[in-house]
């Protein structure tokens, strides 16, 4: 799946004060959406996580993940990441499945 993020919002009538005092306030909404980590996540996936094996996932942030939530895995399985990996937060997350090899889809932000 491709990338999502929040996007601001863009005014489409300067002429009306109504319409002003309504896009302003919008304006100032989505401004504060856009500045939650949270809601400008990525959905990452479907991948394969190997067993004992550390993988760097590539999540096109373009900033430093705060964490991930698995959001569809094809078995039971504990997923972590690889403190001891040499990856830059800013490009990727070193992901590592505890058992088994699941096919994951991730929430990243």
């Amino acid at each position: 799946m491709g990338k999502r993020t929040v996007q601001g919002f863009i005014r489409t009538n300067r002429s009306n004060p109504e319409i002003i005092k309504l896009e302003d306030s919008i304006v100032n909404y989505t401004a504060q959406l856009t500045l939650n980590q949270i809601l400008s996540g990525a959905i990452i996936g479907p991948l394969q996580l190997l067993a004992g094996v550390t993988q760097s996932v590539y999540h096109g942030l373009g900033r430093e993940y705060v964490g991930w939530i698995v959001i569809d895995t094809d078995q039971p399985t504990d997923i972590f990441r690889d403190s001891m990996a040499p990856d830059d937060p800013t490009l990727s997350i070193p992901l590592q499945a505890a058992t088994l090899s699941p096919i994951v889809k991730l929430y990243v932000f």
